[in-house]
């Protein structure tokens, strides 16, 4: 298996990113917890103390989509009940 060079790692300020857009401003215990992983580790990869692996990448991928889905849907359920209302309220 060939060795990987750090342009080919996800880079700490994409992982910052990617936590901030799933769990919020406090994101990294929640996400930690969605990895599988000590949140001491999330914060070792954050200070550049441990690479960020690469399978990660793939996790992170599909959590993005997933919350992606989630908030579509639950923005189409909320569109709906104001559809269904909106004539009974004043503005």
């Amino acid at each position: 298996m060939p060795e990987l060079h750090d342009t080919q790692r996800m880079t700490p300020e994409q992982l910052r990113l990617a936590g901030t857009l799933l769990f919020g401003q406090s994101w990294q215990t929640d996400f930690a917890r969605a990895v599988d992983v000590d949140p001491r580790r999330v914060r070792q990869w954050l200070s550049g103390d441990r690479p960020i692996p690469v399978g990660l990448w793939l996790e992170i991928i599909e959590l993005l989509k997933q919350n992606s889905r989630d908030t579509a849907n639950y923005a189409q359920r909320l569109q709906e009940n104001y559809d269904s209302i909106k004539d009974q309220i004043s503005e």
